[in-house]
């Protein structure tokens, strides 16, 4: 972006460790962050470590339907 944030892909490239590999459509990553921020959001009242929070979050984006 020209004002120096990140955009929707690069957010989920980051939060997916993918760098800036997967150049997904604005829909696409849209819709993925979308998924990311609700299922972080049903997660965050509960006690779970680390591993199961990134485990969660690449289940809900294989399947491919926010939490």
């Amino acid at each position: 972006m020209q004002r120096g944030g990140i955009d929707a892909n690069e957010a989920v490239n980051i939060l997916t460790g993918q760098g800036n590999r997967n150049r997904l459509s604005p829909a696409e990553a849209n819709r993925k962050l979308a998924g990311m921020i609700s299922l972080w959001r049903a997660r965050q009242s509960e006690r779970l470590d680390g591993m199961r929070h990134a485990e969660a979050i690449e289940a809900a984006l294989r399947e491919g339907t926010p939490a």
